[in-house]
Order: structure tokens, then sequence, then C-alpha cells
């Protein structure tokens, strides 16, 4: 999978996070998708990957901002009508070891890239 870069995410994503936190997750965004598309190594940067890498970030971001003092955190997500709170018992779907965006995952649905998980 090619690496998305801070310019992709804040210019054609539209992220909200800056170049440090960006920098301090990406590499755990971009391996957990990179584990829900089953490894397949996907070549494109600015395709729907691309923004499954993107709304990770920003999942990861969210729960490194909302962290409780035992490192779990609690995170709320939404996507039109549809919003969701995750607290520190978790609830979110693991990759790796890290809890994946739901919103990514569906991202990768739609897109008919989502291969690993039942």
């Amino acid at each position: 999978m090619s690496s998305v870069s801070f310019e992709y995410y804040r210019d054609v994503y539209g992220g909200e996070c800056g170049e440090s936190e960006f920098s301090a997750v990406i590499g755990t965004a971009q391996d957990a998708v990179s584990e829900l598309v089953g490894g397949t190594g996907i070549s494109d940067a600015s395709g729907d990957a691309a923004r499954a890498v993107c709304l990770e970030v920003d999942y990861l971001t969210k729960m490194n901002k909302n962290a409780s003092p035992d490192g779990r955190g609690a995170v709320r997500e939404s996507l039109g009508d549809y919003s969701v709170t995750y607290g520190a018992s978790g609830g979110a779907m693991r990759a790796c070891g890290v809890p994946v965006s739901p919103e990514a995952v569906l991202c990768l649905r739609r897109a008919g890239l989502f291969s690993r998980w039942v």
C-alpha cells in the first residue's frame, strides 16, 4: 500500500489534525487498513483505500486526544444521521491489535476492498 501523505490528508481528504499528530499515527493507520484489505498491497494512494487510511488517522487521533489515564479512549463518530460512541470498554473492531474506525470499514466495504473479516 502506498503511503498517504500529509498533503493528501489535508488538501484532498480535508483532514483537520496537525502534521505532528498525523505523523504519529499514519504508520499504524496504514498497517490497519492494509490488514483489512488482506495485505493486497493496494498501490492507489488516492482512492477508497486512501480515504479509509485518512478516516483511520482521524479515529486514532481522536482516541489519543480522549485517552484516559489507563490508555483507553472514548471516541464519538458520526456519518450522516448515524453516530456511535465508544467508551473505555472498546466496542471497535481491531486489526493488528489497533482499534479500527467503523467509518473506514464502511468505506472499504462499499468499495469492495474489505476482505479479511466477517
